[in-house]
């Protein structure tokens, strides 16, 4: 099946996920004020000054309706070792924290422990963009956390920094 632009979405997505990228849990308070958390990888910086990122959300997301009405999030950078926890976040389903351990900063949005880097964040600006919502938001605080390797997806499967060769 192809879309009006006549681009085949399987070639289109398989050409994508070519792109190796990290991997955040975004994180927010439910519509009901329970913090919740989803798996992206669609997450970059924006700005500098003022200080910007963006993340996007599918507009079929079972979380759609939370996210579309909160105004803070915190995008936590996951490490290796979180692997699980991007996993939990993935899934469909619950995407309580249950008894995942976090922390609050002064949006109030969960900042996830052991991550490699967070950015409590104000939401700015929505933007529709085709069967995505795009999230641009403003940093109020940002943490480097820990110094574990990060956690990448490359090819619709996580692989593993390796150090760099010497030439």
């Amino acid at each position: 099946m192809q879309d009006n632009d006549g681009i085949d979405p399987k070639a289109l997505r398989r050409a994508f996920a070519c792109f190796a990228t990290g991997v955040t849990v975004v994180t927010t308070l439910g519509r009901d004020g329970t913090p919740m958390g989803l798996t992206m990888n669609s997450f970059t910086s924006v700005s500098l000054d003022p200080p910007l990122v963006l993340f996007s959300l599918g507009k079929k997301s079972e979380q759609y309706d939370d996210f579309m009405e909160a105004e803070v999030f915190a995008i936590n950078v996951l490490c290796e070792e979180q692997v699980g926890l991007s996993g939990r976040f993935s899934a469909p389903g619950d995407k309580s924290f249950g008894d995942i351990p976090f922390d609050t900063w002064e949006t109030g949005a969960p900042v996830v422990q052991g991550a490699l880097s967070a950015f409590d964040c104000t939401l700015e600006k929505r933007v529709d963009a085709g069967d995505h919502i795009l999230f641009l938001c403003r940093v109020v605080r940002a943490s480097v956390t820990s110094e574990a390797p990060p956690l990448l997806f490359h090819r619709s499967s996580y692989v593993r920094l390796e150090p760099p060769v010497d030439a």
